[in-house]
């Protein structure tokens, strides 16, 4: 392997912090990929990740679908049908399992990967960034369809949740009161 000299003196330097020759700190960086990436080696077919989630000590097995983001639970589970996203599938279960309870709740920390144990979140791509879907949306296990147009936006709650209003005037006034 041939590196160019700033890469050369990057590995060198993290090499002697982890007190290691360059060639273990590339091993160990290596396998600290594999370690974090376990969901996207372990999809399903057709890009599906198996995913669960426990809620009201009821166990509900899905499948997420990385092309669309949506989350597919099978029949024979609380809430199922196939949802345009991790949220929407969450919501369900919740519905089914505890009518009264309010049912918002970002998805993305409801389902885990069944491989990993990790929330759904750690594979989430960017917000803002929904695929786009020629056809149809996905219909759910009655045959009727969850959304109708075949553009779908980011406007579940979790898009908007790390959007809050932030002060940006960097000398703040005060009174004297």
């Amino acid at each position: 392997m041939t590196l160019d000299p700033s890469t050369h003196s990057l590995l060198n330097l993290l090499a002697k912090a982890w007190n290691t020759t360059p060639n273990d700190a590339v091993r160990q960086l290596l396998a600290l990929f594999a370690e974090t990436m376990p969901a996207a080696a372990q999809t399903g077919t057709h890009g599906r990740i198996p995913v669960h989630a426990i809620y009201a000590a009821t166990r509900v097995d899905a499948l997420y679908d990385t092309a669309t983001q949506s989350v597919t639970i099978p029949e024979g589970n609380p809430g199922s049908g196939t949802y345009k996203s991790p949220s929407g599938a969450s919501r369900a279960v919740i519905e089914a399992l505890r009518p009264n309870v309010v049912s918002i709740r970002t998805g993305w920390a409801f389902w885990r990967i069944t491989s990993s144990g990790q929330i759904l979140r750690t594979i989430r791509p960017p917000v803002g960034h929904r695929p786009c879907r020629a056809g149809p949306a996905p219909a759910d296990a009655a045959g009727g369809l969850r959304g109708t147009g075949a553009l779908i936006l980011p406007l579940s709650g979790d898009d908007f949740a790390d959007h809050r209003p932030r002060r940006t005037d960097p000398h703040p006034r005060t009174h004297s009161g």
